[in-house]
């Protein structure tokens, strides 16, 4: 139903949620929400309003079918029949993931060194079963390469349940537990090792018994654990992490915990192991990381030794081998691969990176190997891997065969913000729509947060857009990861407003320059990337045919201020908290829940999930809602609601191709 009731009033199109005054008042300023009682999904009224929000966008979307179906057909064409990853030896076996074709999830797979004898050892498909939804959070195999224990989410909540596999038989064991978080790993003595559902303390298990002992507590809410073992595997490092600071211990085969250094916030470092020293990829002295050798134990890192590096902007991973020292290097923008000879102490570079792609380190268990296994992927190609010689550079690829991308183009370039600082953007077309009259029609998405960079991986439903004349922009805005340290901190807190001006500066420079067409400009944000799309369309709605927000992280204040949610602790130091004056009340400028008003507003596509424990589905609802009573235009506005995922979207390669095919259908019918 559509109600024009005069240009400067509200305009009923799709369902209206009921208004429930609902009153806060925070450092004396006085907010009203009518549309609070949807965080209660069991509410009569949420029920009602989620019942008529499915029908509703069941019915538009079903003038779309026989496009979707199209745009399913063209990705699936694009993907890989079969995936295999290259085999890694790991204690006499060699280990392979594979995908098969029809498969919805992959499988993993060993084959012993000596004879040849192939097991499976974990089969997604049939423990998925008839599950709507099916992850895995992690794996290990046991010491006596007999048992594999993996963590299982079956609901999309990011609540695990531990299980154990006989490899031989392919048998459950009757050892689980349930719930828990993702990671889990052998300690040396042959316990199981896991962190609680909560992430507070990691737990011994004897597997044979069942008894079970804390062996690690951690106080902070705003760090999350991690368990992995060293390469020799008599220490597993429990990893205590934030947004700013590492703090990691070794548990020793006797049960015994060391402090690898005094916890220092702002200090984060990742941990690996060779010849029985440590090494740490750390930000103590270079803020873009550098490399030290560590010292268990020490009082700072000021202790450890620290290695003289190139002249590279930053190190991202690295790889310790008997004869030389691998680094991956760069940003999110470009990367490499250098190596250093620990005799000779020179350096070489083994691998650069393209516009639109990535090169970083693959799986290299073996410390005496004399190459390195390589990962190299874009936006254009699946992931192949290249084995690389340490001492000659050449390259193999050993594996990894990728559709054809002729006719495609990538470009790199760089835009002035509002505030003088140069943005990159990396632009995806097909040859012939950038000289298109007018501009062409645009595709465009940001990320912008927790210093994460837009992660560069293969895409095929860009083609679907591209093949159709777009231009696919992505914006590397302050907040992220791309350029560094610096690059994110001029992003975050009271600074998160140029995240929007680089989106909002990044469209016009697009438009202004022929690039985009002025009336068929897309966004499209993820999470905390489409609360970067939705203020931006707030401030300028005129700039954006539509736009389109997954999972939407858009109520700043009332999310921040949830001091029962598992993230709000961790958040806080990248957004800021709403219990300090200041900090409210640059939130509430920037939050795009609070900020909707009256105005005519473009196109909005919603997606959220039932299951979501990270951006809860009634802030999409009540954003949803909120826009709806406050558009003055003619505006489309869906919402697609997954009872059978969480904020990671779907688990299966097939219902994912169902969402894009939502997703680039809205946007095609646009046109």
């Amino acid at each position: 139903m559509v109600l024009l009731t005069g240009c400067d009033r509200p305009v009923v199109n799709g369902p209206q949620a009921p208004r429930h005054a609902y009153e806060t008042t925070r450092h004396g300023d006085l907010l009203v929400d009518h549309w609070h009682y949807l965080n209660d999904l069991d509410h009569p009224d949420t029920v009602r309003y989620l019942s008529e929000e499915m029908k509703y966008t069941e019915t538009a979307a079903g003038a779309w079918s026989s496009l979707r179906a199209e745009i399913e057909r063209k990705i699936n064409a694009l993907l890989p029949d079969t995936t295999a990853s290259v085999p890694v030896m790991l204690d006499g076996y060699e280990y392979t993931r594979e995908l098969l074709p029809g498969s919805q999830y992959p499988r993993f797979v060993r084959r012993h060194g000596e004879t040849g004898q192939t097991e499976i050892v974990l089969d997604l498909n049939r423990l998925a079963g008839e599950s709507p939804y099916f992850r895995l959070g992690d794996f290990a195999v046991s010491p006596d390469a007999s048992t594999v224990a993996f963590t299982e989410d079956r609901q999309g909540d990011q609540s695990y349940r531990l299980r154990l596999i006989d490899i031989s038989t392919g048998d459950l064991l009757p050892a689980a537990v349930d719930p828990v978080a993702a990671s889990v790993t052998w300690a040396p003595d042959g316990s199981l090792l896991y962190i609680d559902a909560a992430g507070r303390s990691v737990i011994s298990l004897d597997p044979r018994g069942g008894s079970k002992d804390t062996v690690y507590t951690e106080s902070d809410r705003s760090f999350d654990l991690a368990l992995r073992q060293t390469r020799d595997r008599k220490f597993v490092v429990i990893s205590a992490r934030n947004h700013d600071t590492t703090d990691s211990h070794l548990l020793d085969i006797e049960g015994g915990l060391t402090t690898v250094v005094s916890r220092k916030a702002g200090h984060r470092y990742h941990l690996r192991q060779h010849e029985g020293r440590l090494y740490a990829l750390t930000n103590w002295r270079r803020p873009n990381f550098g490399l030290a050798e560590v010292t268990p134990g020490a009082r700072t890192p000021d202790d450890w030794r620290y290695l003289e590096l190139p002249p590279v902007p930053a190190v991202t991973d690295f790889e310790l081998f008997d004869n030389h020292i691998v680094l991956a290097t760069g940003s999110g923008i470009s990367s490499s691969i250098v190596a250093m000879n620990r005799e000779s102490h020179s350096w070489q570079t083994l691998a650069v990176s393209k516009p639109g792609s990535i090169v970083r380190l693959g799986s290299n268990p073996d410390p005496a190997a004399r190459k390195v296994s390589v990962f190299m992927e874009s936006l254009l190609h699946p992931q192949r891997t290249a084995s690389i010689n340490l001492d000659s550079g050449e390259s193999l690829l050993i594996n990894g065969e990728h559709p054809e991308a002729e006719g495609y183009r990538v470009e790199s370039l760089t835009f002035d913000s509002r505030d003088g600082f140069s943005i990159p953007l990396t632009l995806l077309y097909r040859e012939g729509a950038r000289k298109s009259q007018g501009g062409a029609p645009g595709y465009v998405t940001a990320y912008a947060a927790y210093g994460i960079s837009m992660p560069v991986r293969y895409e095929p439903g860009y083609r679907v857009l591209m093949d159709r004349g777009f231009v696919i922009a992505r914006i590397h805005a302050r907040g992220g990861g791309e350029l560094g340290t610096a690059w994110h901190n001029a992003g975050r807190q009271e600074h998160k407003y140029r995240s929007v001006d680089d989106v909002i500066d990044g469209v016009r420079f697009l438009i202004s320059n022929g690039y985009l067409s002025a009336d068929r400009v897309f966004a499209r944000g993820r999470s905390a990337g489409a609360t970067i799309m939705a203020a931006a369309m707030n401030r300028e709605p005129a700039l954006f045919r539509a736009v389109v927000g997954h999972v939407p992280f858009v109520d700043l204040l009332n999310t921040l201020s949830d001091t029962t949610h598992h993230l709000t602790p961790s958040d806080h130091m990248e957004w800021g908290d709403p219990r300090d004056r200041q900090d409210y009340f640059f939130l509430k400028a920037l939050s795009p829940y609070d900020q909707v008003r009256p105005q005519a507003y473009p196109d909005v596509l919603i997606t959220t999930a039932m299951n979501d424990r990270r951006v809860y589905p009634a802030e999409a609802l009540r954003w949803l809602a909120r826009l709806r009573a406050n558009n003055t235009g003619d505006a489309q506005m869906l919402i697609d609601i997954s009872r059978d995922a969480g904020h990671l979207g779907a688990s299966d390669q097939y219902n994912r191709r169902r969402l894009e095919s939502l997703e680039y259908a809205f946007i095609l019918s646009r046109l």
